[in-house]
């Protein structure tokens, strides 16, 4: 079933990249309205998934209306972890760590302003991106930051080792094959242009005259 969810998450992502194409391109409103009206029906969309998320999790972190374990990794207090789950322990009063309950719990660290910041930028340009262009450009830059990211950035900051050959090439499968799928789709188009050129030529009085000679000379041969 996970594999199932999986390849249903690829194929929902992949029709909505396609969706919000259609829908930037096909208005004539300012890029800026366009952006807000998506982001405005996102965060609707979250608000009514934020409770069916904490019915199907069985994680106390999921459920924003419980009290949880703001950082159950630092915490090391066994009374903290009794019950069904690692951060459930926040009900006994022997647990000493930080705990809280509501959507923005744990929300006091600068780094998770900074990144909802960041996400910001990168959701605009994205979408500036797939006005201006289209998806595969946007699915492009998108393969080569990620590959930045695993081949530069994380091995500075995390000191990560870039030694495993297998998921290096598994790293390099994605930016390849986008930009193989990117020159596949350019050449498809060149061919669609000269075939609706050539089929308008052929109606001209040059394309009937050339059309006659060609035929006049498969009647000879």
């Amino acid at each position: 079933s996970a594999v199932l969810l999986v390849l249903a998450s690829a194929a929902v992502s992949a029709s909505g990249s396609l969706v919000t194409e259609r829908i930037l391109k096909g208005e004539v409103a300012p890029f800026h309205i366009q952006k807000v009206r998506l982001d405005a029906g996102s965060i609707i969309s979250s608000i009514f998934l934020l409770p069916v998320l904490g019915c199907i999790s069985g994680r106390a972190r999921d459920r924003f209306w419980e009290s949880r374990l703001l950082e159950p990794e630092s915490c090391h207090v066994p009374q903290c972890f009794v019950g069904n789950s690692s951060s459930g322990g926040c009900w006994n009063p022997d647990c000493t760590c930080e705990c809280g309950s509501g959507v923005f719990a744990g929300w006091e660290s600068p780094i998770l302003v900074f990144a909802v910041l960041f996400n910001t930028v990168q959701g605009w340009l994205v979408g500036r991106v797939t006005k201006e262009f289209s998806v595969i450009h946007r699915a492009i830059a998108d393969s080569f930051s990620l590959l930045t990211i695993y081949s530069l950035v994380d091995p500075i900051f995390n000191h990560t080792s870039l030694s495993n050959m297998a998921l290096n090439l598994i790293a390099l499968i994605v930016p390849v094959s986008t930009a193989t799928f990117s020159a596949a789709t350019t050449e498809m188009q060149k061919v669609f242009q000269a075939t609706e050129q050539l089929s308008s030529a052929m109606g001209s009085p040059l394309g009937e005259s050339l059309k006659g000679s060609f035929e006049a000379s498969a009647r000879k041969n």
